[in-house]
């Protein structure tokens, strides 16, 4: 068992030979603070939570969770979470060796996020979008029964998969999500809503009923705590699961389109292109000549 307040390499089983540790658990009501020896990743594969986190330089932030958030406790930094019954985390132990022989994906612009000096720069939450979060969330299982069974060559494949997770997360800056305080969780209940059913033709008024306010009061807070009025969080999401569709398979646009929320192929593409600036089949193209879109 850790030691109060302290999680070291040996008590989350990280061995010599592999850089990486990783595991998918429930958590208790209340995680008290503490901090870790090596840096962490932490993606919400379910449910929801408040967590307190607290930088190097003293700087203390508190931020709402919801499924599809990820985010980095650096080495030395302290964290902890409240009301988190219903979360099922995946956390990634990075050991430092980990992140030097990866240092070439500072390209990338997440690595700062998770990675860089945090004295000066804000809170950095991940929200990984509904279609790209399912195949992170399979590959991640994939490591986490590698991690467990440890077959031969499991620390390459616990590496590979693990990595393959933080290049998706790391490569778009379409992902980020500002902070949002306790008081104002109800924002992202709405954000979840939305997520969990891509193909509902949410008015404004229907999202402000669910949320038990009223059309100008969801209208101002989710401006104020996002940045972007609903609806066009809506498309937003909308737009990233055509994207997601038009990658990964070769569905007709007919398909993708009512499978993303849109009322016909025709609208999809012209918001699509409006959004992007190329078509959706241009996209497909594109994608299929560089899987790595």
């Amino acid at each position: 068992m850790p030691r109060e307040g302290f999680f070291s390499e040996a008590d989350v089983k990280m061995v010599p030979e592999c850089s990486v540790a990783i595991e998918k658990a429930y958590q208790m009501e209340q995680v008290p603070m503490h901090q870790h020896e090596f840096t962490e990743i932490a993606f919400v594969a379910r449910g929801t939570a408040i967590h307190h986190h607290v930088t190097t330089d003293g700087t203390h932030h508190t931020d709402s969770l919801i499924q599809g958030d990820v985010f980095s406790i650096q080495k030395g930094e302290r964290h902890g979470y409240d009301a988190c019954g219903t979360m099922v985390l995946y956390n990634i132990s990075l050991r430092q060796d980990f992140l030097e022989q990866f240092r070439h994906l500072d390209v990338l612009p997440g690595w700062n996020w998770f990675f860089g000096n945090r004295t000066g720069t804000p809170r950095v939450v991940v929200h990984v979008p509904v279609g790209q979060r399912t195949r992170g969330m399979e590959n991640l299982d994939r490591a986490v029964a590698e991690f467990r069974m440890r077959p031969l060559a499991y620390e390459i494949m616990t590496t590979s998969l693990v990595v393959d997770f933080l290049i998706s997360v790391m490569r778009s800056a379409q992902f980020l999500r500002p902070s949002v305080e306790e008081e104002m969780a109800c924002i992202l209940d709405a954000i979840t809503i939305m997520e969990e059913n891509p193909t509902c033709h949410f008015s404004l008024k229907q999202l402000a009923s669910k949320l038990n306010m009223s059309v100008s009061s969801f209208s101002k807070k989710f401006r104020d705590q996002i940045g972007i009025s609903p609806m066009e969080y809506l498309l937003k999401i909308r737009l990233l699961q055509v994207q997601y569709l038009l990658a990964s398979n070769s569905k007709s646009m007919n398909e993708i389109a009512a499978e993303s929320g849109f009322c016909s192929a025709n609208y999809m593409i012209k918001l699509f292109r409006r959004a992007y600036g190329i078509t959706p089949a241009k996209y497909r193209k594109s994608a299929a000549l560089n899987p790595s879109k």
